[in-house]
């Protein structure tokens, strides 16, 4: 890997020459960007989604159809961490135009398709599909979406489901024991939550993941110990493999060939092999993974990141975190001061700025950053988590007291949370 032979002189003086042009492009980005705002909004041309038809709706799902031809795509949507009642099919406007027929499970909240009203959605479906006559079904999903695609591909008769960083379960107390989700999980009644019996039917099914991120890989292994489950590698993508294909601009490509049968696996990694240098979330994940052995090379990283994709804050915002990790302060302030100017609304900046500021002990500036960051993400424990040890180490403990009583509720799901306040306070 080339960013790890780099001496760590010129690897140094790299990151700080990075850091300075960092700056310099963000605060003539945000100028620009305000400049835009003044003018004539330029005209982007929207996705077309032709006009599917209702089947069902209820107060957790809706089922939509658009019939284009002889193939049938069924979609699911992924987690997206609220409740909606507008969310519009996965894949519509996309596949639609690429000629297939599409099915699209909406989830109105994120209940990983365990609310009864999913047994009405494949009697409609099934019925549908029998009387249109498909000649191929297959399945399709992110996440929760990938969790649903598998869990119920044989059941409304696919061939095969296409998954894209699944679950095996998201009930916390089974194995692999997620619990990225549990705050979630307690409102859920797992009834229908059987990925083992499910894995038992026909259908291929093929696991898109990436092998270096722990949390997806333990689901993914338990996948693949089962049979008719093949893997589909797309390293330092996180949880997030469907962005480094499609900044690849291989997304739809692989998913097409996926369906039709056409996937070629080692045309792919090569392919994959050769763009992944122009995917901002490929080079920020790299950056994750090398950043306690060789920090300055993985700043080096984030500032490409953010060189290809100046307007996401998530890179912004983990540089920031590199900078705090190796205890560069100074730096860190300075670039969230920067930052927040850009993006106002981005809770984590806040955090990492109050923060820096705390270390440096600058405390009323650090106070300001955690009041303003849980002012944007007021349900978020680990936000408020850092305004409650903002408080205590400004010496504001009556106030920190009544915050650590307010947040308890939400921490009831995280007892991992609770021992967190709990010695912040003693």
């Amino acid at each position: 890997m080339v960013v790890c032979m780099m001496s760590r002189a010129a690897c140094g003086g790299a990151a700080r020459l990075s850091l300075r042009m960092f700056r310099i492009a963000l605060a003539r980005s945000f100028w620009q960007l305000r400049s835009a705002d003044l003018m004539e909004p330029r005209s982007v041309p929207k996705r077309t989604i032709p006009p599917y038809q209702t089947l069902f709706d209820d107060d957790d799902y809706q089922l939509k159809h658009f019939h284009n031809g002889p193939d049938l795509l069924i979609t699911f949507t992924p987690r997206y961490g609220r409740d909606a009642e507008d969310r519009t099919g996965f894949g519509a406007g996309v596949f639609d135009q690429r000629g297939f027929s599409m099915l699209c499970v909406i989830g109105k909240w994120d209940h990983w398709w365990q609310p009864s009203g999913i047994e009405q959605i494949l009697s409609i479906s099934n019925s549908l599909i029998a009387r249109r006559g498909y000649s191929s079904v297959c399945t399709y999903g992110i996440s929760m979406g990938a969790y649903g695609a598998g869990l119920l591909a044989d059941r409304f008769g696919a061939s095969r489901a296409i998954m894209v960083a699944p679950q095996f379960t998201p009930d916390p107390g089974k194995p692999p024991y997620e619990l990225r989700w549990r705050a979630e999980a307690h409102r859920i009644k797992f009834e229908r939550d059987n990925m083992d019996e499910a894995l038992k039917g026909p259908a291929t099914r093929l696991i898109i993941f990436d092998p270096w991120h722990r949390p997806d890989r333990a689901h993914a292994d338990l996948f693949l110990q089962r049979q008719g489950c093949r893997a589909i590698s797309v390293p330092f993508s996180g949880h997030a493999p469907a962005d480094v294909l499609k900044e690849t601009r291989l997304l739809r490509r692989t998913i097409t060939e996926l369906i039709d049968g056409t996937f070629d696996h080692a045309g792919y990694r090569r392919a994959l092999r050769s763009a992944r240098g122009s995917s901002p979330s490929y080079l920020a994940m790299m950056a994750d993974k090398i950043c306690r052995r060789w920090p300055d090379a993985a700043i080096s990283l984030l500032d490409r990141a953010i060189t290809l994709d100046p307007k996401r804050s998530t890179y912004i915002s983990r540089m920031i975190g590199v900078l705090i990790r190796i205890k560069r302060y100074e730096a860190a302030l300075s670039t969230a001061e920067t930052a927040v100017v850009a993006f106002p609304h981005q809770y984590s900046i806040w955090k990492s700025l109050s923060e820096a500021a705390l270390h440096l002990g600058q405390f009323d500036k650090a106070l300001q950053a955690a009041r303003r960051s849980t002012e944007t993400r007021p349900n978020n424990v680990d936000i408020a988590l850092n305004l409650v040890k903002t408080l205590v180490e400004s010496g504001k403990g009556y106030e920190a007291q009544t915050v650590a009583d307010r947040i308890k509720d939400l921490m009831r799901p995280l007892p991992h949370q609770i021992a967190r306040l709990d010695s912040m306070m003693a």
